[in-house]
């Protein structure tokens, strides 16, 4: 009879046991989040999600790779794919993890591309660790012309990078100045350098060039100018980091010919290009990552992302350079963790 009591009081203990472990393969964290969709891809919500079509980990599989230390702490890493589904990777908790970013590629029709990199990233070494680290908030802040003052560029950058860094546990923020018509020698002057200051940027993007294109442009005046920009931004925070973006391109009047290819965007590109190299400055090209002076326009207009002017870009252009901006971005981040 006692036997008997033991072996019952044995299956018992078993059936729970497996029991209680399939509920938790089942769903290790809490109840399912809402699937992130094409239906609503600028707001992702920053805890983990999983698609209905992934499989939730069961805890052997998500702890497989990690040291017993980090049983018991695993940080969710949020990410989008090209159809905005949300993807998870597990990283030990207070260990960064490269984010997992499928590149957004360009429409089909762009001919003459080059590979969407950040040139000389490794120049932004400093913020990478700081986001790595997760210590504190870094300060990300654009400055340009008309095609960041009108919002969607910039806007898209900073959706993407919040959503994808604050969603691993890395505290970024995001800000943008942008002023019609302006050339960076409008930056230079006092009052918006103490504008810039007051909002104590840990990464300053510069994003000028359009303008300067359709003027004298002078390589060795941008030179000077580019240098007293970067000088006067450096005095009220010296430890600053820079990070440099060329035009998309635009079309200029040459009387009878009518609206023809701006090339001297290609003067402006190699200009900025050279400051950076010199100045230990990265730089994201993109006027050359869409084709430089022989496609850049063209597949822009046959993709139907320029405007009328033939100088901005429509929406859905904008959302494509910030979108491109962003995977530029994370894809150096991801180097940088992987050196």
């Amino acid at each position: 009879m006692k036997e008997k009591i033991i072996k019952i009081t044995y299956i018992l203990m078993m059936f729970f046991m497996a029991s209680s472990f399939e509920m938790f393969a089942a769903n290790p964290d809490g109840p399912d989040e809402p699937v992130v969709t094409k239906d609503n891809p600028e707001n992702p919500p920053t805890s983990t999600t999983i698609p209905v079509n992934m499989p939730s980990p069961k805890p052997e599989q998500a702890i497989a790779d990690h040291s017993e230390a980090d049983q018991l702490v695993l940080q969710p890493i949020l990410s989008l794919d090209n159809d905005n589904y949300a993807m998870v990777s597990l990283a030990p908790m207070g260990e960064a993890a490269p984010i997992s970013m499928m590149s957004k590629s360009m429409p089909a029709s762009f001919r003459g591309v080059a590979s969407n990199e950040i040139i000389g990233w490794e120049n932004l070494n400093t913020i990478f660790n700081d986001i790595a680290k997760g210590e504190k908030t870094v300060k990300i802040l654009q400055i340009g012309d008309s095609h960041v003052r009108g919002n969607i560029y910039p806007q898209t950058i900073q959706r993407s990078l919040e959503s994808k860094l604050n969603a691993s546990h890395k505290s970024i923020s995001f800000d943008y100045m942008g002023i019609n018509g302006a050339r960076a020698s409008k930056f230079t002057s006092e009052d918006l350098l103490r504008q810039i200051a007051a909002k104590h940027p840990d990464l300053v993007i510069i994003s000028f060039g359009t303008n300067e294109a359709h003027g004298n442009f002078r390589s060795s005046n941008n030179t000077q100018i580019m240098q007293t920009l970067v000088n006067g931004i450096r005095k009220n925070n010296p430890n600053v980091t820079f990070l440099i973006t060329t035009t998309p391109g635009s079309y200029i009047s040459r009387g009878s010919r009518g609206k023809v290819v701006n090339t001297t965007h290609e003067d402006v590109a190699r200009n900025l290009l050279a400051f950076g190299k010199d100045n230990n400055i990265a730089v994201w090209d993109l006027y050359h990552n869409i084709g430089g002076n022989e496609n850049a326009c063209k597949n822009l207009i046959n993709a139907g992302m320029m405007q009328g002017d033939r100088v901005h870009l429509t929406a859905n252009g904008y959302r494509m350079i910030g979108g491109m901006f962003s995977e530029a971005f994370i894809n150096a981040y991801n180097n940088y963790l992987k050196r």
